[in-house]
C-alpha cells in the first residue's frame, strides 16, 4: 500500500508523511495525532502504517477530524493495517475502502 500512496501522491504533487503506530505508547500518539491535525490545516497527505495494532488513535483522530474547524481539501489520511474484529466500525463506516493482497503464484510457474 505504500508504493500505490506514494506513486500517487508523487503524480499528483502532494507531500506524503509516514508515520508507523503499530504499538505506541501514548506519547507517539499524541505526537501523531498533532501531525495529522497540522496535515489537515496544511493539505498534505498523511499514511499511517499498521493501526491494527493500535485501533484506540483511530477513534480520537476521528473526532479530530470530525471536529476541525479549517479543512484542506487536499487533505487525505490513509490507514494500513491488517484485518482484524477489533477495527472501529465508525472509522469504517466514514472511509473508502481499498483492499490490495499479494499476487498469488501463477499455476505452472514458480
Amino acid at each position: 500500500a505504500r508504493f500505490l500512496i506514494t506513486d500517487l501522491a508523487y503524480k499528483r504533487q502532494q507531500e506524503v508523511i509516514s508515520l508507523y503506530v503499530g504499538k505506541s505508547g501514548a506519547m507517539e500518539l499524541k505526537q501523531c495525532q498533532m501531525i495529522v491535525e497540522k496535515a489537515l490545516q496544511a493539505g498534505h497527505w498523511v499514511h499511517l502504517h499498521a493501526v491494527h495494532d493500535c485501533p484506540d488513535i483511530l477513534l480520537n483522530l476521528l473526532v479530530s477530524i470530525n471536529g476541525a474547524k479549517v479543512m484542506n481539501s487536499n487533505f487525505r489520511l490513509w490507514l494500513s493495517c491488517e484485518p482484524v474484529d477489533t477495527f472501529p466500525s465508525a472509522v469504517l463506516q466514514s472511509c473508502l475502502k481499498i483492499c490490495t493482497d499479494s499476487p498469488r503464484a501463477i499455476p505452472g510457474q514458480s
